[in-house]
This record gives C-alpha cells, sequence and structure tokens, in this order.
C-alpha cells in the first residue's frame, strides 16, 4: 500500500491557456477571492477552468500527462496503468488561493476517473505574497506530516512524496519535509517520462541540535503549541534558522518546527518534562505516580499537558482533555476537576485543583467508572 502526497501547483491551467490568459493566472495565483478583480479577468479564469476541465476529463493517459505536471508524476509511479489501486492514498497539497484550489480539484476530478477518490490538504496562507505568509504556510505543512504521517507508517504505508509538480519555493521545503517523513521522493527527467526516485535517507539529528532543544524544552514546547511568544528569554546560543522574530516576539521558523517535531517524540518519552507553563504546577503525589511509566505513557502524558497549557493560557475547549468537575470532591480532597490522560485499556485521568489561576496536578490515577 502506498500514501502518495502530490505537490499542486496551477500547471493544469497553465499548459492549457493562451499567453494572455497564462499571465492571469501568474497575477492571480496568491489571490483568496477573485471577485474582487475586473470582471472581464474574472470570466477569462472561469472560462480557463471550464475548458481545462473539459480537456482533462476526456484525455487520454499521454495527454493528461502532458497537461498536468502533477498527474505526470501520479500516472508515472504506476506505470501509466488505470484503474489506479484503490488500495493507494492519494493526498493533494495545494495552496488555499482561490486558483490553487481549482487547479486541485481538477486533478482531483481526473483521479476520481481513474477509480481512487483523492483527498484535498490545503497548505494554509501558503503564498509568496509575504515571509511571513509564507512560513506560516510552511509551519501548516510540519503540523499536517507531524499529525498525519507517523499513522500511515505506523499501519506499514510506503510513503510516496511525489514533487513532479506544484511551486518550486514549496518543493525545495518538501523535499526537506520529505527527508524525515518519505520512503522516496519522486521527481522526473526533462525528458519528462522517467522517474527519479530517491529513497529515504536516515537523517541524524547531532547531539548539539538535541541538547540546543533540551535545554530551551520549555520555549520550544510554547511557541510549537502557543505560537509566538515575548522575545524574553535568552536565547543567544539558538541557531537563528530555527527562530524567527517579528517585532518583540519570537517563534519558531519552519526549520526550526520541522526539527522539533522530530525530535519531540523522543524527547516526550524520556521522562515528566519540566512544566510549560507558570499556570500549571505538579505536586509531589502527582510525580510519584507518574514514576517509572513505560515510554509512550509518558510520551501522551506530556502532550496532555500542552493540550492543558492549551487550554488554559489561549482558552480552547479540547475534547480529548475531557475537563469537568469532580462529582465527589471530598474523596478525593484537595482535588475538584479531572481531565483524560489516556482513554484506552488503562484509563488514567489527571486530578487537579486551581489556585490563584494556577492548575496544581494532585494524582494521576485509573479512571473511576
Amino acid at each position: 500500500m502506498n500514501l502518495i502526497i502530490s505537490t499542486c501547483g496551477t500547471s493544469v491551467l497553465t499548459n492549457l491557456a493562451d499567453e494572455s490568459t497564462r499571465k492571469l493566472v501568474n497575477q492571480y495565483a496568491n489571490e483568496h477571492d477573485l471577485s474582487t478583480i475586473p470582471s472581464e479577468h474574472q470570466q477569462a479564469l472561469k472560462d480557463l477552468i471550464q475548458k481545462a476541465k473539459e480537456k482533462l476529463l476526456q484525455s487520454d493517459i499521454k495527454t493528461a500527462k502532458r497537461a498536468s505536471a502533477e498527474l505526470n508524476g501520479i500516472l508515472s509511479i504506476s506505470k501509466d496503468q488505470t484503474p489506479l489501486d484503490q488500495k493507494d492514498v492519494y493526498v493533494l497539497i495545494h495552496t488555499d488561493t482561490q486558483l490553487g484550489t481549482d487547479a486541485a480539484k481538477l486533478i482531483q476530478a481526473k483521479l476520481e476517473s481513474y477509480g481512487v477518490i483523492p483527498q484535498l490538504e490545503p497548505a494554509e496562507s501558503l503564498t509568496t505574497r509575504s515571509r511571513q505568509s509564507f512560513d506560516k504556510g510552511l509551519r501548516h505543512l510540519v503540523d499536517w506530516a507531524a499529525r498525519t504521517l507517523p499513522g500511515y507508517r505506523a499501519n506499514k504505508y510506503h510513503i510516496i512524496f511525489n514533487l513532479v509538480g506544484g511551486f518550486k519555493s514549496v518543493q525545495g521545503f518538501m523535499q526537506t519535509l520529505g527527508m524525515f517523513y518519505a520512503d522516496e521522493i519522486v521527481y522526473i527527467f526533462e525528458s519528462g517520462s522517467e522517474l527519479l526516485r530517491i529513497p529515504r535517507l536516515p537523517v541524524d539529528l547531532n547531539s548539539a541540535a538535541q541538547e540546543i532543544m533540551r535545554a530551551h524544552a520549555r520555549l520550544f514546547r510554547r511557541l510549537a503549541v502557543l505560537g509566538p511568544q515575548p522575545d524574553e528569554e535568552n536565547l543567544h546560543n539558538i541557531p537563528e534558522s530555527m527562530l524567527e522574530r517579528v517585532d518583540d516576539l519570537v517563534d519558531l521558523s519552519p526549520w526550526g518546527k520541522l526539527i522539533w517535531e522530530a525530535f519531540r517524540p523522543e524527547l516526550y518519552s524520556q521522562r515528566l518534562l519540566d512544566s510549560p507553563s507558570d499556570r500549571i504546577r505538579f505536586e509531589t503525589s502527582f510525580e510519584k505516580d507518574v514514576r517509572n511509566l513505560p515510554k509512550d505513557r509518558y510520551a501522551i502524558l506530556n502532550e496532555r499537558i500542552d493540550d492543558l497549557m492549551m487550554c488554559l493560557e489561549n482558552q480552547v475547549r479540547l475534547d480529548r482533555l475531557d475537563i469537568k468537575p469532580l462529582k465527589n470532591k471530598d474523596a478525593f480532597w484537595p482535588s475538584t476537576h479531572e481531565a483524560d490522560a489516556w482513554a484506552d485499556a488503562d484509563c488514567r485521568r489527571i486530578f487537579f485543583h486551581y489556585e490563584s489561576g494556577v492548575a496544581e496536578l494532585d494524582r494521576l490515577i485509573p479512571a473511576l467508572h
């Protein structure tokens, strides 16, 4: 089984456009709403999209590959065999601009004619209009990859990054992302038909990078979970490539986000990490309860504490925490509330109470039924 992730650009539109309409595609590539552009430009682009849809759906394999770089890669992976294997999963990563979405939907429709139902994954803010917006879009891709791809690997999928299509500015970052998450990265030789396959290479984060993230784990956790933070901590020994500053705030750069997400599972599985928030404290009884947990439980517990931090500091309610008041507070004094730690056969819940706006974590005990 394969998971084939394809970066999408607008080649399916530009390859079928005349020179004047191609200029319009490039001119409005970063627009999220085309209703504000001149009406004659709107009509020209609507006509192009309709023309591309009709031609693409009627095209044979050879013509489809010429019309779309993305389809060229996907069909080359399948050795031009259709219908495509329904056991494989197809994901189309595209910008959330109007034309980027329209182009991805055209490719989706053509793939559906080959017997599969591709997933569309819009990369929010991934436009070249500003560096800040572009970096935000890259961080979204890292979040998506870290949240999604380990599950496919655990289920024995072979993960392929198809980088034949898409914008060059995105392809470079996706190649680096693929070094961490893909089993192979696929390009097409200039001849237009032969696949270039780059196998997965082992990525070893050097000890210096790991020590930096360990030493500043609290900051990295807060940036990854809460977003930009005041630039107050002594950051002189963190490489500039891992952070970016805007006014008085500091945030993880796309590269910093990628490296942190690659290292986080190992770090989180080692022990109960120090509290990432001034609004969360661990009582001695809680620290005693969590001694000698298995690695996978430490990883989940640290993630739940991140979730609690988000609830307390960003006022975000997360269903997976399932925070609620205790029904029998006297029996579990001083605890007044409980939250899920994990909910499998060995269910555990976190018991805690509030003191001056701080969540004091009292116990980690089996869930009450």
